[in-house]
């Protein structure tokens, strides 16, 4: 199984926006970056009417309590081929902002 098609077999149903990716650099984590730029891709989301809210998938369990952090919940985790574990978590527009 590939990782696209776990997607594919797994996606959160609705109109979402994904965040595909974001990441600091290992010397300013921890400075508040990474939820600027989480609560910048929220906000953007949570602008659009037509959406349900976001989502986003991550390969690193040590990822899970930020998301969460930020109103997102896990709602499937997968693995793949045997070597790569990843979660897709979602945040609806209703979940109250945090972070």
């Amino acid at each position: 199984e590939t990782l696209v098609g776990a997607w594919q077999q797994t996606a959160p149903t609705g109109v979402r926006w994904h965040l595909n990716m974001i990441g600091v650099a290992d010397a300013v984590r921890g400075a508040g970056l990474g939820s600027l730029l989480l609560r910048g891709a929220i906000a953007v989301a949570d602008s659009d009417p037509t959406a349900e809210g976001i989502d986003l998938t991550t390969a690193h369990a040590r990822n899970l309590p930020f998301y969460e952090s930020h109103g997102f919940q896990v709602v499937e985790s997968v693995r793949i081929a045997d070597v790569l574990d990843t979660w897709i978590l979602v945040r609806d527009r209703s979940a109250s902002p945090t972070g």
